[in-house]
């Protein structure tokens, strides 16, 4: 599901609240980052308002 809801592109914050259980998702965002299976631009630290997009895709 946070897969494809990063599709296009969204905030970290928005994501995990999309779930219903946001503590259980940000550690799962955590665990797709850091596999790479998620993306983020690390020029600024990471936080609720990063843009998170799965890997391989630019953000729009």
């Amino acid at each position: 599901m946070l897969l494809a809801e990063a599709v296009g592109g969204r905030k970290f914050r928005d994501l995990a609240a999309a779930t219903g259980y946001e503590s259980i998702a940000r550690a799962q965002l955590l665990h797709l980052l850091w596999s790479r299976r998620l993306g983020v631009d690390l020029a600024s630290p990471l936080g609720d308002g990063s843009i998170v997009v799965p890997a391989g895709e630019e953000r729009r």
